[in-house]
């Protein structure tokens, strides 16, 4: 019967070879958009999963109300964190994290090992 099936398949497909091409690289483009986009919303939802403490986990922005409108930007100044930690008692811990203006590459020694990092960001520990 698969047998059948895949004669009868393989005949229109020689039969109509335009319109097959067609399909089959339509079904094909819809195949590969669907596996990326799932791919995509798969790591999309899987940020900040190894936190132990997910719930407790916070990012604080910032939002400038500008003459045209309300722009939000995601960073914030450094001393936020301190103040947030010393004048909030529910705070247990906070990080800053710093992408230094003008530069393009950080120069990382680990041990014996030396290189160039380009796009890196500083953080608290």
């Amino acid at each position: 019967m698969l047998k059948n099936y895949l004669v009868i398949a393989i005949r229109n497909i020689r039969r109509t070879k335009t319109y097959s091409t067609i399909n089959i690289f339509g079904l094909s483009m819809g195949v590969a958009c669907c596996l990326l986009l799932t791919l995509y919303v798969q790591d999309e939802l899987s940020y900040d999963k190894h936190q132990n403490r997910l719930d407790d986990l916070y990012r604080v922005t910032t939002t400038f109300s500008a003459g045209v409108g309300i722009e939000p930007f995601s960073t914030t100044s450094p001393p936020v964190a301190l103040t947030l930690k010393q004048e909030i008692p529910e705070v247990e811990n906070a990080a800053r994290i710093l992408n230094p203006p003008g530069v393009t590459q950080s120069l990382i020694k680990y041990e014996d090992k030396v290189f160039y990092e380009t796009d890196g960001l500083l953080a608290d520990s």
